[in-house]
């Protein structure tokens, strides 16, 4: 989810000279993401404490997988901020209903090791969509289409596999 919110990075520049649009609104671009996540988990971080995990995850990405379709499809700034709008809203509600399931799951006997995989999956999968996405950029001529198309598609297999997750916690 983490690799997802980074890996239309990249391609920043590249929409910005293909679209025309200036660099204030690619700050913008930007700038709503670190809005919409913090909002959101302000809003809904409780919310998979109140209604449960699965709901909450399985419903998570299905926002979160059209954003990348709206960026591989966006024709304006406009499309870009909604796409980053969506992204950040599911990954702020993601966020905090995937790190409870972390800690819901974690082993009796280990106790403080969700707090080291909340701490650094996040921040690895940050990492990782950059990289990968930077990556196909220089490597593939369909970047867009690899990276856009592939989140979409693990996004919704994402939400229709959380069916395992609640098997896995009832046990």
């Amino acid at each position: 989810m983490m690799a997802g919110a980074s890996a239309p990075s990249p391609f920043y520049p590249m929409l910005q000279q293909e679209i025309g649009f200036p660099a204030a609104g690619l700050t913008g671009i930007f700038a709503v993401y670190t809005i919409a996540p913090l909002a959101s988990l302000l809003a809904m971080g409780p919310l998979s404490d109140h209604i449960g995990r699965r709901p909450v995850i399985s419903g998570g990405f299905v926002p979160i997988a059209l954003g990348p379709l709206l960026f591989w499809q966006a024709g304006d700034v406009m499309g870009l901020m909604v796409a980053r709008v969506l992204q950040g809203i599911a990954a702020g509600l993601l966020l905090s209903a995937l790190s409870a399931a972390i800690v819901d799951l974690e082993p009796k006997g280990r106790r403080g090791s969700a707090s080291v995989r909340n701490s650094v999956i996040p921040l690895t999968g940050l990492a990782t969509g950059v990289l990968v996405a930077d990556v196909l950029m220089d490597a593939t001529a369909g970047a867009e289409a690899n990276v856009f198309g592939s989140l979409v598609v693990a996004y919704a297999l994402f939400a229709s596999s959380s069916d395992s997750f609640r098997d896995r916690a009832a046990a």
